[in-house]
């Protein structure tokens, strides 16, 4: 079987680096010509479907689907992307019989893809739910043809996105390689294959469960090599973001492997290229925050809040920074670290773990022990795992002339966990070896 594949997989958030959207790019060119495709009708009332088009108005709706695609690998614009996630939906829901079993495989495996490609919803029912549909749609083609490479990409793009990262990595690399040997797809159709599925497993690797940050690089410098190739292309816009996000990939990659130099290099070429853009300084502030270089990483971090109003990371980093590490001669700020406080849980809305260890870090501070207990515990209820409530407790508990027997059983509690969780954490380095990653959980 041969499906007219257009693949395409923008960046998503995962690893220490961030890997947040842009911003949107400027209002997209005209898609290419394509025969006219009748617009999908509204829904009768009642619970009568639809009726099917006809093979020409599907073959119509494919064709314009997939051109869209091609648009949107050239530029990254999501709206191309919804534009095919939209006919690919309309042709898979209303395929009339005679249209045969290749139409209704290219329309399921497309939109699929598009699905798996878009960022997942937050709630985690309708990740869920977004999930199963994809497997669905992907179970449906594999009846048809279980041996296309490409099932095995999908797949995996849906499992990074659902944090199943080993599984991840697994499905991706048999789609990865199957792609060696497959033929009838065009080399365009195979190079976007190739690319997103790299950086899908770059992203993976370089998960701190899965910690393989060297095979991520070499991912990643495959796809940027796959990817400065593709800029040859006459219909790439002069202003390319596919460039921007592998090198954003690169970036991850060196920070994790601690080749701090490189990755702030290429992290203040692209603050230069795109200053608007939050998650050029919220990544450089940590490489330089993992230099210890505190002064600089704040202001970033500041700036990052200001580019992103609405994202609460920034506000958790520069509570962390007044807090545990305040310029030289200076004392930390509980007060202005209890201010972004407020700022974070404005955002979220709700006291995360986060959030409560943030208050407990900034009471001990404050010296109010009593009071720090209180939200350390309230996080610790949150989060087994929350380091700095585990932490703040041995600190508190151990101050304790005499302890009463029960007090001294959690101390003596609170003390493993933490000995086995930093243990963990840092393959048995220790403390003294650990970078800061700026967060208190």
């Amino acid at each position: 079987m041969h499906l007219p594949l257009a693949l395409l997989l923008a960046s998503l958030p995962r690893c220490l680096l961030s890997f947040a959207a842009e911003d949107p790019p400027p209002p997209p060119p005209a898609p290419a010509p394509a025969p006219p495709a009748a617009p999908a009708p509204a829904a009768p009332p009642g619970p009568e479907s639809p009726p099917p088009l006809s093979v020409q108005e599907i073959d119509n709706l494919l064709l314009r689907a997939e051109q869209n695609l091609i648009l949107h690998g050239l530029s990254l614009d999501d709206r191309f992307l919804d534009r095919a996630r939209a006919d690919y939906r309309v042709a898979a829901e209303r395929m009339p019989e005679e249209a045969g079993d290749d139409r209704r495989a290219t329309a399921s495996f497309h939109l699929a893809f598009c699905l798996a490609r878009g960022e997942f919803p937050e709630a985690p029912r309708d990740r869920q739910a977004r999930a199963g549909e994809v497997l669905l749609l992907l179970d449906r083609v594999a009846h048809r043809d279980g041996s296309f490479p490409g099932l095995w990409i999908v797949d995996g793009l849906v499992r990074e996105q659902m944090a199943d990262l080993k599984r991840a990595v697994e499905n991706l690399t048999k789609g990865l390689e199957g792609l060696e040997k497959v033929e009838g797809l065009a080399p365009w159709q195979a190079y976007q294959l190739r690319l997103f599925g790299l950086l899908a497993r770059s992203r993976a690797l370089m998960d701190p469960t899965v910690g393989r940050e060297h095979l991520a690089l070499k991912d990643v410098d495959a796809a940027l090599a796959l990817g400065t190739e593709a800029m040859q292309d006459p219909r790439t816009p002069r202003d390319n973001r596919l460039r921007r996000i592998v090198l954003t990939h690169r970036a991850a990659a060196l920070q994790r492997l601690d080749h701090l130099d490189d990755a702030e290099r290429i992290l203040r070429t692209l603050i230069r290229e795109d200053p608007g853009v939050f998650v050029h300084p919220y990544n450089l502030a940590l490489v330089l925050a993992q230099q210890f270089r505190f002064p600089e990483a704040l202001e970033l971090y500041r700036k990052a809040a200001e580019l992103s109003p609405g994202d609460p990371r920034p506000h958790l980093k520069i509570a962390f920074i007044l807090l545990k590490f305040p310029a030289q001669g200076a004392q930390p700020d509980p007060d202005a670290a209890e201010r972004e406080a407020a700022k974070v849980l404005s955002l979220t809305g709700e006291e995360t773990d986060e959030y409560l260890a943030l208050r407990g870090e900034a009471s001990l501070a404050r010296g109010d022990l009593k009071e720090a207990e209180r939200w350390f515990r309230r996080a610790l209820a949150k989060n087994p795992e929350c380091r700095a409530s585990l932490n703040g407790l041995v600190r508190i508990l151990g101050q304790e002339d005499e302890r009463s027997p029960e007090r001294q059983d959690e101390f003596e509690e609170f003390r493993r966990r933490l000995t086995e969780l930093t243990r963990s954490r840092n393959q048995g380095k220790g403390m003294d070896n650990e970078k800061p990653t700026l967060t208190f959980c």
